[in-house]
């Protein structure tokens, strides 16, 4: 979980659906964000994949280097956590 402030709309705004794309590249590009990135849908535009600024998810996705996973709600947001396949840690096992 990452707080973020929107640069795009300026500090004082701290409302989830008008954060943008742009905001979440800038606190989120190169930190390692495991193997998904969940998103409340509320943050993009109704019915669409894309965010107030007009960036795509896809076009983040691509940006980020990982899969950004749209959720809606708490059901939305437990069925996506348990749901999401992760890799197996490798362990060294020693001689």
């Amino acid at each position: 979980m990452v707080a973020l402030n929107s640069e795009y709309w300026g500090q004082a705004i701290t409302v989830t659906g008008l954060l943008t794309g742009t905001d979440l590249l800038r606190v989120l590009e190169g930190r390692d964000l495991g193997d998904a990135v969940l998103i409340p849908s509320l943050m993009l535009k109704h019915g669409d994949t894309r965010f107030l600024d007009d960036m795509t998810v896809e076009a983040l996705t691509q940006r980020l280097g990982v899969p950004l996973l749209v959720v809606s709600g708490v059901e939305g947001l437990l069925e996506t956590c348990v749901s999401v396949e992760v890799a197996p840690i490798p362990v060294a096992i020693a001689p």
